[in-house]
């Protein structure tokens, strides 16, 4: 699961999420990229529980829980990095977004992943 979550990682981009997310990922690089990252997790790993929060700005923030329990978030560092508490205290299970742009970036997020594991070069663009 690492090498998976370290190449989730490595594929999220500004192109990726919605233009009024592009000044605030800037500075902050894993912003915005919290519902589709742990649902592409999700997608390789389906045991896994999607999670989500409100955090204190009133945005939800996704991660996945495994079978024991164990939180797996692969954006914590969007709140770790600025001195913030992650929201898992006001967590609940969530089921998986399957609206419009939000299955638009987990679909492309996936087949990036793929193509990485297939050794294929891959463009977002060419994903749409």
């Amino acid at each position: 699961m690492n090498e998976t979550i370290e190449i989730i990682k490595a594929k999220l981009t500004p192109s990726l999420l919605p233009m009024w997310m592009h000044d605030r990922n800037v500075a902050n690089p894993m912003y915005g990229h919290c519902y589709h990252s742990s649902a592409t997790l999700k997608h390789f790993y389906p045991n896994l529980q999607l999670n989500k929060g409100l955090d204190w700005e009133g945005e939800w923030h996704w991660w996945c829980v495994d079978e024991m329990g164990t939180i797996i978030d692969i954006t914590a560092e969007q709140y770790t990095s600025i001195g913030k508490e992650l929201p898992y205290e006001v967590g609940v299970k969530a089921n998986e977004l399957w609206l419009g742009s939000y299955k638009d970036r987990v679909k492309r997020l996936i087949k990036a992943v793929e193509n990485h594991n297939n050794n294929k070069w891959f463009n977002y663009e060419e994903a749409r």
